[in-house]
């Protein structure tokens, strides 16, 4: 779901924890939260013919700190519960 919201992030980690099984039919909801947002530099590339070298420049970017929970709709029972951290590049932010 993370990865179909936010299609052009990059991840970085994530963890899930299945609470209560997931019954083929039982309508179920995911919902994503934003928990933090940090403004971070990252080091980049440059691949040449021959080698990768390190470049010039610093590209921006945000890492983003999401929570991650699916629930059953009918009586918002969790079934699982996790946490991902994935980077936007500061490209996409313009």
């Amino acid at each position: 779901l993370v990865e179909a919201a936010l299609p052009q992030t990059v991840p970085m980690s994530f963890s899930m924890n299945q609470v209560r099984p997931l019954i083929v039919g039982v309508e179920v909801c995911a919902r994503v939260r934003v928990e933090s947002v940090k403004e971070t530099q990252r080091a980049g590339t440059v691949a040449s013919e021959s080698k990768s070298t390190p470049a010039n420049n610093v590209d921006g970017g945000y890492e983003i700190f999401l929570s991650t929970e699916v629930v059953r709709e009918h009586d918002d029972a969790v079934i699982a519960e996790g946490t991902h951290r994935v980077w936007i590049p500061s490209y996409l932010t313009m």
